[in-house]
Order: C-alpha cells, then structure tokens, then sequence
C-alpha cells in the first residue's frame, strides 16, 4: 500500500499505480543472502581443494583421486574466470572503455596546462552548469528550497 503524508493529518492510502498493474517489488534481502551464501561455497571450495592437496602431501589422503580432485577444485577456483570466458566469447554489447574523440590543452594563468578530453560529436551542445540560485527557491518560506540538497545539487 502507497502512504501519502499530508503536513496536517494522519497518513492516508493513495493509489499506487504500480501494485493496481501486479507488479511484484523487488526484495533484496534475499539477493544478499543468496550473495553471502555463495561467497560460503566458493570459500569451501578453495579451502576443500587446500585441504585435499595438504592432506595429499602430508599422507592423511592416499590415492591419485584425491590429488586430481584437489588440483581440480584449487585451479578451478583460483582460474574459473578464465575458463568461463573461454566459453563466453564478449558480444557487441559488453561495455568498454571510451575513447575520446578529441582533445585540448588549456593553459592556465599559473602556467599549468589542463588536459581536457572531448566526447560525442562535435557539433552537440555543449553542457555548462546552471546558476546555483533560483527565483522560486529564494521566493519560498525562509529560503526553505535551498535546504533541501537534492534540489541544490540539481540545480534545477
């Protein structure tokens, strides 16, 4: 259920458009357990391939297996990521990094030089900062606006 909170009075229900359309809302907690719980695993598996290995060398574990499962289980812990890209070749979609398209060198009155790299076409807007004051947010209750820090970030 969505709550309005009027200044004046009690909460009230509104309608919430996105339960009236049946969607389901994410909950993460069961995300983090599922990350915490693999992080276990991949812990066991590591420790379970060092401890097959040590076991091996030391003579508490006799017989080939249990030096193949060790190898087995170390390497493929310490080298999965590896492995799983041989069988997941990159698509046109994986993200990378950019290059820029131009650049320019900005000398300072110091005498510094500011490297400035250029991205997208030449001919787009360019993109300048708006003024940190706005007649609205000066007009409200005490300059009530600027208190707000989302509203002062966005400059809006």
């Amino acid at each position: 259920m969505c709550i309005s909170v009027p200044f004046s009075r009690a909460p009230q229900p509104v309608a919430c458009p996105l339960r009236e359309a049946g969607a389901v809302m994410f909950f993460a907690p069961f995300s983090l357990l599922f990350t915490w719980l693999i992080g276990l695993l991949s812990l066991a598996v590591v420790g379970g391939g060092l401890y097959l290995l040590w076991a091996r060398y030391f003579g508490v574990l006799v017989g080939s297996g249990y030096l193949a499962a060790g190898l087995l289980l170390t390497l493929g812990s310490v080298a999965g990521r590896w492995i799983v890209l041989l069988f997941h070749p990159a698509g046109l979609d994986e993200p990378h990094t950019l290059e820029p398209d131009a650049f320019v060198l900005l000398e300072r009155p110091d005498g510094t030089t500011l490297y400035v790299e250029k991205y997208g076409p030449p001919d787009a807007p360019a993109i300048i900062p708006g003024r940190s004051e706005r007649d609205w947010m000066d007009a409200s209750t005490q300059r009530f606006a600027y208190r707000c820090t989302p509203l002062s970030i966005s400059r809006c």
